[in-house]
């Protein structure tokens, strides 16, 4: 999502409208979502949307790459998923090492 600057009102509804059909199949197959989106003003939009229809897991809202790691790296941990939560660090780096699990 780095690329894009604004959502369009279709955007938004298009948006919207998929988080509605994909509810019960994200609550089944995600621990959470981490959405890396570099535009301030994107990242407003997607709060906005998801006031009025989160995402049915757990998410953040980030606007860089390693705090969305860091973040993953807690969710699996609280999942007790501690392999891939170690996974994760690795590839991330010293970055998520210093964050530490939040």
């Amino acid at each position: 999502m780095s690329e894009l600057h604004l959502f369009s009102t279709e955007q938004r509804q298009r948006q919207v409208e998929w988080l509605k059909a994909h509810e019960v199949l994200m609550r089944q197959k995600l621990l959470g979502i981490a959405y890396v989106v570099t535009s301030a003003t994107v990242r407003l939009t997607m709060s906005v949307i998801f006031h009025f229809k989160p995402p049915p897991v757990p998410y953040t809202l980030v606007s860089r790459l390693g705090d969305a790691g860091a973040w993953a790296a807690r969710c699996l941990d609280e999942a007790r998923f501690s392999t891939p939560a170690a996974l994760v660090r690795s590839q991330f780096g010293p970055w998520v090492e210093a964050r530490g699990v939040r």
